[in-house]
């Protein structure tokens, strides 16, 4: 059992490696939590460090972040969101192109999303702890 854990933690640790995840210049934090990321791409809190966050999920990268970090499945994640919806409790993350990174960065709202590494100008990339 122990080397099944061993494998899936290494597994997903190796997917994750690929994503950065990313924060606007105007968020004062440069440390996340793995805990907090899923927090809030889940909508359960807003806020981190004393400071509203607003999450976008990039199209392009949607699948294989919620698999690393939110440790869902596409099916899951879709259930949850319509629940969420249906109930008038939440709407998912708003979804973006890598393209309009770069018009969002400029804004002085604390977002927080991902990319693959080679997409970050006018972005900090955060340093995410377990």
């Amino acid at each position: 059992m122990r080397y099944i854990l061993s494998i899936i933690t290494i597994s997903t640790i190796i997917l994750a490696n690929d994503l950065s995840i990313i924060a606007s210049n105007s968020c004062k934090f440069k440390t996340i939590d793995s805990s907090i990321i899923s927090k809030l791409f889940m909508k359960k809190t807003k806020r981190y460090l004393d400071t509203e966050v607003i999450v976008l999920d990039n199209k392009k990268y949607y699948e294989k972040f919620i698999k690393s970090y939110l440790h869902k499945s596409p099916t899951k994640l879709k259930i949850y969101w319509t629940r969420m919806i249906f109930t008038g409790t939440q709407k998912p993350p708003k979804q973006i192109e890598d393209e309009q990174l770069k018009d969002i960065s400029d804004n002085n709202t604390c977002y927080i999303t991902y990319t693959d590494s080679t997409n970050i100008n006018g972005w900090k990339v955060l340093n995410v702890t377990q």
